[in-house]
């Protein structure tokens, strides 16, 4: 059978999509925390999905998501929030690998556009998930006092 979209859970995906675009990300985290602790394999290995529904995202990390999707606003005009909303929901998911799946997922989500220029959109946003992983990092060693030298260096080792 061939798969509709990203998980196949177009209820899950909806519901996650619409948190996101509401700025409840904080709630969009624990969905998926939630949907991945009940699959026989989820993702991310080692990571207690039942443990981190219950933590919840970080207020720092959600922060830091919030302040990305605003300055990034009008990148993508009508489409933005879809655009913007799939992004997140792949970065919880820990889709870090943009494929097929995210194609379909795009496709489902902005279905007056050809599949050419969703690829095109998909290899696109793989910039905007770098953009957002090194703005939550950042962000993150703000809070915990680091200096913007020391910020710097980290972030340049992880680009070595």
């Amino acid at each position: 059978m061939k798969k509709k979209s990203l998980t196949d859970n177009i209820a899950f995906e909806d519901k996650c999509l619409m948190f996101i675009a509401f700025g409840n990300i904080k709630e969009a985290y624990r969905l998926v925390c939630v949907y991945e602790s009940e699959k026989e394999f989820s993702r991310g290995l080692g990571i207690d999905w039942e443990k981190q529904a219950k933590i919840g995202l970080e207020n720092t990390e959600a922060e830091a998501i919030k302040t990305f999707l605003e300055s990034s606003r009008n990148k993508y005009g009508e489409n933005n929030d879809a655009i913007m909303s799939a992004l997140v929901f792949m970065y919880f998911m820990g889709t870090g690998s943009f494929n097929a799946g995210t194609v379909r997922l795009l496709s489902r989500l902005i279905p007056n556009l050809e599949v050419e220029k969703i690829q095109r959109i998909n290899e696109i946003i793989q910039n905007d998930y770098f953009e957002l992983t090194d703005f939550i990092r950042i962000k993150k060693f703000k809070a915990f006092g680091y200096s913007e030298k020391q910020i710097k260096e980290i972030m340049d080792s992880y680009k070595a």
